[in-house]
């Protein structure tokens, strides 16, 4: 179970071949939310610090780059179109 409920997060799919799930937390609740994504079917190419500033214009803890963007995830799609998954750290 994820260690802390993750508040502060945003989906960018502006730069580059692929999309982004960008996040604020520790390493561990970043890796929780990367075995969540797994777990619903979602999986993620890599798990990193980020440095850059998002779209929105904020700069999060880390980044999980997911593994396309001709049809990009949505916020809907991760967050569940209901009820999230059970464990699902995104508020």
């Amino acid at each position: 179970m994820p260690s802390q409920r993750i508040n502060k997060w945003t989906l960018d799919s502006t730069t580059g071949a692929y999309s982004y799930l960008l996040l604020d937390g520790d390493r561990k609740t970043a890796e929780e939310a990367g075995k969540c994504l797994a777990t619903s079917g979602i999986a993620y190419l890599r798990l990193r610090r980020s440095h850059r500033v998002a779209a929105d214009g904020c700069l999060y803890d880390w980044y999980l780059r997911l593994p396309r963007r001709d049809t990009r995830y949505t916020k809907r799609e991760l967050k569940g179109d209901s009820e999230p998954p059970p464990r699902w750290p995104l508020a």
